[in-house]
């Protein structure tokens, strides 16, 4: 499991609240507009993911938010 250093904190915290997720449409190669979604950082786009990529990164924090749960239940 990665740990982050604790000088980083404050810059991690404060980043994170500036991210978010929107529906988005992703154009292919034929001009035609897939669903997406569109992870920004203020007014920064990151990436538009491809559906079948966005399921696949929410399953994963998901997975890593089970993760932490089940260390606190234990």
């Amino acid at each position: 499991m990665f740990t982050s250093h604790a000088e980083h904190y404050q810059r991690n915290t404060e980043e994170a609240a500036h991210y978010n997720a929107k529906p988005a449409r992703l154009t292919n190669h034929h001009g035609q507009n897939e669903p997406a979604v569109m992870i920004r950082s203020s007014n920064y786009i990151k990436v538009v993911l491809p559906v079948s990529e966005a399921l696949r990164l929410a399953h994963e924090i998901a997975d890593a938010l089970a993760t932490h749960q089940q260390k606190v239940s234990a």
